[in-house]
């Protein structure tokens, strides 16, 4: 997925229940254009565990999680029980559907084997990464397209409100994933983008194993 500047996010009042992936979600507040700069995060974020708690996730308040303006659906507790690859996983909605496939949005993970075609370097790598999340709650939130043309349900994953808790950055951060963003989800862009630059620059995972 390509990129531009940090999205518009709003902070809309939401709940628990599950919304048709077809909804959109009333924006009544004017949105803020958030930019990044890497300088001021606290680095150690993207090392180390990662922070998964699920008495944290299970009683956090989904209105303090960053929401895209006009997101096709309002953010949704699930449990994650299976892992396809690093940028995939499959839940269950704790409030809706069961056996979703969820595509992470705006990251690209390694392929790994399928179809009789070997693993891409650094894929075994960027799915043993994720799949710490397997058993564990997880917060969905969600861009302007809800599903792609293979019907997964496409989706931001978060552990917590931090920066450290958007699983999205720690798959760019350590190099497990690069940046790809899609103009029709795209209000990450500048900051997917540049965390990728960060693990590029510093040769971390697949930018240091595979040579490109």
């Amino acid at each position: 997925m390509a990129s531009a500047s940090r999205g518009l996010f709003v902070w809309p009042a939401l709940a628990f229940s599950f919304v048709a992936c077809n909804a959109t979600i009333e924006d009544t507040n004017a949105p803020r254009v958030v930019s990044y700069d890497g300088g001021k995060e606290d680095k150690t974020s993207f090392a180390g565990a990662l922070p998964i708690d699920d008495g944290v996730i299970g009683k956090l308040d989904p209105t303090t999680l960053p929401t895209v303006s006009g997101a096709c659906r309002k953010p949704t507790l699930a449990k994650v029980f299976a892992v396809a690859d690093g940028d995939t996983i499959d839940v269950n909605e704790i409030d809706g559907a069961a056996g979703v496939r969820v595509r992470l949005i705006g990251v690209d993970a390694p392929e790994t084997s399928h179809e009789g075609k070997p693993a891409d370097c650094y894929a075994d790598d960027a799915a043993t990464f994720t799949k710490q999340l397997v058993n564990h709650f997880v917060w969905l939130t969600f861009g302007e397209t809800c599903t792609d043309p293979f019907g997964r349900t496409l989706a931001y994953v978060h552990l917590n409100t931090s920066d450290a808790g958007f699983f999205q950055r720690q798959l760019l951060r350590r190099g497990y994933a690069k940046a790809f963003i899609f103009d029709d989800n795209d209000a990450d862009r500048a900051l997917f983008e540049g965390d990728e630059s960060l693990a590029k620059r510093d040769g971390l995972g697949l930018w240091g194993k595979c040579g490109k």
